[in-house]
């Protein structure tokens, strides 16, 4: 039986049609072209950058972490370019020593009271722990953890306690070098994990979510025994009282929500609410993460920087230039200034060699250049395809799933919850320190993931989204630039169902807007199609895709009116393997109903490596344009796949702008394979368009 991983519609209003559909599908030219376009930005980003005192000097010094990441996504194996680069400078001198660290994400550094500096690394597969060892300038990779690091906690003892996402706690014990791993202490994966985390030895207290269900388990670890409390999921009751983390307060008393927490459990009374303390504990709680002694947070993860070296040393840094890239000449540039000082001091590091960093997301601006977001959290860009030059606008402002470049605005949307709207009239700046950002300004869409973006002609910005780590469902939003006003929906049509894909229809009247349920135990499986019509500015319909084997990824309109849909999709094959085919059919928007299927061999929406998942981008032709293994296809009204190259290199995200289609890697793996852009510029015969 046909097991359907992902699943991508096209909607429309009816089977009519179908053969004047096809008869204006222009002919390709087979013998296109692929022309390289470039690489817009060859960089080192900064992971993490840490201010400590030096266990023997006592003198002041920043390690610097620097790599590149270009697989980055949660819940998926990935690996890295480069090797990192660590950078130990010391302040007073401006003496660097420089060794190779690890190949994962670190965003978690911490200075231990034995002096040595251990290393959080995660996004890639296993993740793992090191060491830097100050005093002899030299890094070692200790072991691997369960999955990636979230929450750091050193205990009196001196072991060091990480919370992992999926749910998994790890103890190191720096003394013996033990590595004590708790796999699945909630009996089950958990994702998000292990969301908080506290210590009080023999306890491991967890703050467990799971999307969006929260709830506590202790750890005993004399005898690594766990113990669940509040988990609806296993049938137990839920906490009361609001909250829903473990925190430690500045007075050292933990608690679960309301709830206080003594020998491994809540304290809790007869009717389930908590027990109060006396005197009621009213000090702010610590932070998750916090720093450990004798060091100071500068810089960590998505670029974030932090004042905890202003505001408890008074020590200053400017770390706007710190990254090596090709706009920089290489140079690394650290500005930093003491408390009685006016003028800052200036360090520079050479010899760091940047690398090629695939592009995220592209928009076609209206004079033809690119605008551009890099990979995990990096720099926005305008990048000419034809003299392959960029030009750095700055930092981004979060993660950026999609870019609808206009006239006099450029818009952004993505991870968290949000639209950007930059206005090409005043200076693009764009701050990590916790400064408001002015340029583009941020509004929220209420929806954590808000991943597609859609401008109808009546000027206003449609988006859409899902949500899935804290709570479920997703929500859809309305963005009015005139009077910069946001409208978010999600009660009740978003509260279960999460927003994959929108698609204007008859001529620009109605938006569609595909959905699929998202979150644990959601009282229906069944995607959805909601019609919003843009005059009346409500949803006017609601289709539930009743006779789907599954739910839709995505939807576009083929032709002028033609509905196709494309699924990837599994089958058993020779030996009962499992072999990979393509589904293509149609759907009527109005009614939910499929008008036909059609099977293909191969793999849908495949890109440079295998873990990809291409989109389906509707080309000039009127056709749905994909990859299929390694071939570049189209789907043309009818339904037919068409192989248009049987193997091509470049495979991943698709633009058009006219009749050049352009494609990038969109931020995948092994970033030297494919950190260019390419175009081809004749794929249609000239007879045909």
């Amino acid at each position: 039986m046909i097991r359907i991983a992902l699943l991508c519609l096209l909607i429309g209003i009816g089977t009519r049609a179908w053969a004047a559909e096809e008869s204006v599908v222009p002919a390709v030219n087979r013998d296109f072209t692929i022309v390289d376009c470039g690489t817009p930005i060859r960089v080192l980003k900064l992971y993490a950058g840490t201010l400590y005192k030096h266990p023997e000097t006592a003198q002041l010094h920043l390690l610097l972490e620097f790599g590149n990441n270009n697989g980055y996504r949660i819940g998926e194996q990935e690996w890295e370019d480069v090797w990192h680069r660590l950078v130990d400078v010391e302040l007073e001198t401006g003496q660097t020593r420089q060794t190779n660290g690890s190949d994962g994400v670190t965003s978690l550094h911490f200075l231990h009271p034995n002096g040595l500096m251990y290393l959080f690394e995660g996004k890639t597969h296993p993740a793992s722990l090191g060491e830097y060892d100050p005093r002899s300038g030299k890094y070692r990779k200790i072991g691997a953890l369960g999955d990636s690091p979230y929450k750091v906690v050193l205990a009196p003892s001196g072991r060091i306690y990480v919370g992992e996402v999926n749910g998994g706690v790890t103890v190191y014990d720096p003394a013996n070098r033990a590595l004590t791993r708790y796999d699945m202490p909630a009996g089950r994966k958990i994702h998000w994990g292990v969301y908080t985390l506290e210590v009080d030895e023999p306890w491991i207290y967890c703050g467990m979510t799971n999307q969006g269900k929260w709830f506590l388990t202790a750890i005993d670890t004399r005898t690594g025994t766990p113990t669940s409390y509040f988990d609806t999921e296993m049938g137990q009751p839920p906490a009361k009282g609001g909250g829903n983390s473990v925190i430690r307060t500045t007075a050292g008393n933990l608690f679960f929500g309301s709830y206080p927490l003594k020998d491994g459990q809540p304290q809790i009374d007869d009717r389930g609410d908590s027990v109060k303390r006396e005197p009621p504990d009213k000090s702010p709680p610590l932070d998750g993460n916090r720093s450990w002694p004798n060091m100071w947070k500068v810089a960590g993860y998505a670029g974030s920087r932090s004042q905890e070296a202003k505001e408890q040393l008074g020590i200053e840094f400017d770390l706007s230039d710190v990254e090596p890239n090709n706009w920089n000449g290489a140079v690394a540039t650290i500005r930093w200034r003491q408390p009685d000082e006016s003028q800052w001091r200036t360090l520079q590091i050479k010899g760091l060699e940047p690398v090629g960093m695939s592009t995220e997301c592209l928009g076609v601006a209206p004079d033809g250049k690119l605008v551009g977001v890099a990979a995990f959290y990096g720099s926005v860009f305008r990048f000419d395809p034809l003299t392959g030059t960029s030009e750095k606008l700055g930092l981004a402002p979060g993660s950026v799933y999609q870019i609808l470049p206009a006239a006099d605005h450029t818009y952004f949307c993505g991870y968290v919850s949000f639209l950007a709207d930059y206005d090409h009239r005043q200076p693009y700046l764009v701050h990590k320190d916790g400064t408001p950002s002015t340029n583009p300004k941020n509004f929220s869409t209420g929806v954590k993931w808000t991943h597609c973006m859609a401008r109808g002609p009546d000027g206003r910005i449609y988006l859409g989204g899902y949500d899935g780590r804290h709570r479920t469902g997703g929500g859809f939003s309305i963005f009015e630039p005139k009077t910069q006003e946001m409208k978010n929906l999600r009660d009740p049509w978003f509260v279960y169902q999460g927003v994959r894909c929108l698609c204007l229809l008859q001529g620009g009247q109605t938006l569609a807007i595909a959905t699929r349920p998202i979150g644990r135990d959601v009282p229906d499986s069944k995607g959805r199609i909601f019609l919003f019509d843009l005059a009346k500015q409500e949803i006017v319909r609601e289709v539930v895709l009743e006779e789907l084997p599954t739910n839709p990824d995505q939807l576009f309109v083929a032709g002028e009116r033609a509905l196709i849909g494309v699924s990837r999709a599994t089958e058993p094959g020779p030996d009962n393997r499992e072999q990979d085919v393509t589904l293509v059919y149609g759907l009527d928007a109005e009614n939910g109903k499929v008008l036909f299927q059609k099977r293909y061999p191969g793999r849908a929406f495949t890109g440079i490596c295998r873990y990809d998942h291409t989109d389906v981008v509707r080309g000039p032709d009127g056709c749905g344009w994909l990859f299929v293994d390694e071939s570049l296809c189209r789907i043309h009204p009818d339904g037919t796949l068409e192989t248009v190259r049987p193997k091509i290199d470049y495979r991943g995200k698709m633009l058009w702008h006219g009749k050049t289609l352009y494609v990038w890697n969109g931020g995948r793996v092994y970033s030297r394979l494919f950190a260019n852009v390419v175009r081809i510029p004749d794929l249609f015969e000239t007879s045909g368009g």
